[in-house]
């Protein structure tokens, strides 16, 4: 056993046994921030790195994230003893759940003098806030809705789970989204083992109130979803074009005077359910079952689907730049590259025409025709990649190709 690994069995509390060979090797790998500005001293980090835990015969890349274990000294001695059971005693808890929209926690390694680390499923597309602000890949609300829909079924999960987990920090950079765009709430838990007294959160996304010493709760977590589904239409985070300070912001938000912008260009059902999910009234704001009933129907497509389109799209569109330019310059065009001329000493180039087509084709019908052409210029192609001769172009019944163009032929007028 490696010294500091919490084994399987000893995380799920006897539900399930580890499986003989399980081995993990870990690979090098940055860190980054996901957690924003909290209220506590113990922000998030996810590990960018890719694991791979095996099993027999079965292997799963996995992520590791930081635990916050953070104990407020004034509040009494703490031993490692008990720290180490509460660890021990939430990971039985989140190793346990088990649902689509939840990014599954598979394990612990608690190392000695240094925090915990949750092992958990890879998530290939990282955060949906690094999606988000992606130029590379521009988010449309074809894709987003869905998003949306699996945020809201896993806090449902969440919230339906016996007792309720309170998330206390839903916010778009705690979504993590996978390789097939489902996205997975992670961040969740912990809850006991957080500093105790302080208020855990990223303010932008804390119900009101929280400023005033409540507990967190489900209708807190309501709140923070209708941020969420805001940062998820706009784009953008909460207040940061207002230009105030930050104490003016949360004072406002805390009296119910400020919430985030609903301008032009949001959907007017999506408005009313943000708003509905900002009430200052903790009770009056709507619970996840009836935003469900609101907010499905929006995302009906399944986003699986949009992205399965999608790729059948760019492949044909990749196969299409194939087919229209020479092979370096169709290498360079995907590749988003700049596509540099060159100059050619010397080329050969071949027309053709069918002899007396306008007067065949006035005898056939239209399919005919096309089955003519189609035949016919099957078998060009065929001559022309044999004998290394690239077709520029066919207009109706004019075929037209070039050697001596894409690589050096010193025989290209023979060919």
């Amino acid at each position: 056993a490696v010294k500091g690994v919490l084994p399987l069995s000893e995380i799920v509390g006897g539900t399930a046994k580890a499986p003989s060979g399980r081995s993990a090797s870990f690979g090098d790998g940055g860190e980054r921030d996901a957690g924003g500005s909290t209220g506590s001293t113990s922000g998030s980090i996810w590990n960018t790195s890719r694991f791979l835990a095996s099993a027999g015969r079965t292997s799963r890349e996995i992520g590791m994230r930081k635990a916050a274990l953070t104990i407020d000294g004034s509040r009494g001695r703490v031993t490692d003893k008990t720290l180490r059971e509460s660890f021990v005693e939430e990971m039985r808890t989140l190793a346990r759940l088990r649902h689509p929209c939840i990014t599954t926690v598979m394990g612990a390694i608690n190392p000695t003098g240094k925090r915990p680390l949750l092992v958990m499923e890879h998530m290939e597309r990282g955060s949906l806030r690094d999606l988000l602000t992606s130029k590379a890949f521009p988010l449309e609300p074809e894709l987003t809705l869905p998003l949306i829909r699996d945020i809201l079924q896993g806090m449902r999960f969440l919230h339906a789970a016996d007792p309720p987990i309170i998330h206390g920090d839903l916010k778009c950079a705690n979504v993590l989204v996978d390789s097939n765009f489902r996205a997975k709430i992670a961040d969740f838990g912990l809850s006991t083992t957080r500093k105790l007294g302080a208020v855990h959160g990223t303010k932008f996304w804390m119900a009101p109130e929280l400023f005033a010493g409540a507990a967190k709760s489900k209708q807190s977590d309501v709140y923070a979803f209708g941020v969420t589904l805001w940062e998820v239409m706009t784009h953008k985070v909460p207040y940061q074009d207002l230009g105030m300070s930050f104490s003016l912001i949360m004072e406002l938000v805390r009296r119910g005077e400020l919430r985030p912008d609903c301008g032009r260009g949001l959907d007017a059902e999506l408005v009313e359910c943000m708003q509905g999910c900002w009430a200052q009234d903790p009770q009056h704001r709507p619970s996840l079952e009836e935003l469900e009933l609101k907010l499905i129907p929006l995302c009906g497509q399944n986003l699986f689907n949009v992205m399965q389109e999608r790729n059948r799209y760019a492949r044909r569109q990749n196969c299409l730049i194939k087919d229209v330019f020479p092979d370096h310059i169709a290498r360079d065009l995907l590749a988003g590259k700049k596509v540099r001329p060159q100059s050619h000493g010397c080329v050969s180039i071949y027309f053709s025409d069918i002899v007396g087509f306008t007067t065949i084709a006035s005898t056939l019908g239209a399919a005919e025709v096309s089955d003519l052409l189609d035949r016919l210029y099957i078998r060009f192609d065929e001559l022309a990649e044999r004998h290394g001769i690239y077709k520029l172009e066919t207009i109706g019944d004019a075929w037209v190709g070039v050697t001596n163009l894409t690589s050096a032929q010193g025989d290209h007028a023979a060919r």
